[in-house]
């Protein structure tokens, strides 16, 4: 997950399949779709200036979300990595990446009078 974020897509995508729920078709596929994003992100953002681990989530004992910001000259991204624990143990179950730095916020509710 950490080379991911790190911009080391090849490689994290590499380790992250021994780990996968994924077909290895599916894997593929998403590896040449953010190989094909990169320029673009890079043009867009600037150079990479690092990554920071923000946060692990879980929702109840099998579901845990770990997200990372990938961050860049201009800009950032969040990498969003899912695990799920089933029979044979935790393995990632997907991963998502954004521009939306807004969803890192929690919608606060207005106070109540």
């Amino acid at each position: 997950m950490e080379s991911l974020a790190k911009g080391q897509i090849k490689e994290g995508y590499s380790a992250m399949s021994q780990y996968s729920s994924l077909p290895s078709a599916d894997m593929q596929v998403a590896l040449e779709d953010i190989l094909n994003q990169q320029p673009g992100i890079l043009r867009r953002f600037g150079n990479r200036l690092g990554h920071q681990f923000l946060r692990s989530e879980s929702a109840g004992d099998n579901l845990v979300r770990w997200t990372y910001l990938e961050r860049f000259e201009k800009s950032a991204i969040t990498w969003n990595f899912l695990g799920y624990r089933g029979k044979a143990g935790w393995m990632i179950a997907g991963v998502t990446w954004s521009g939306d730095l807004d969803q890192l916020f929690e919608a606060k509710q207005p106070a109540k009078n």
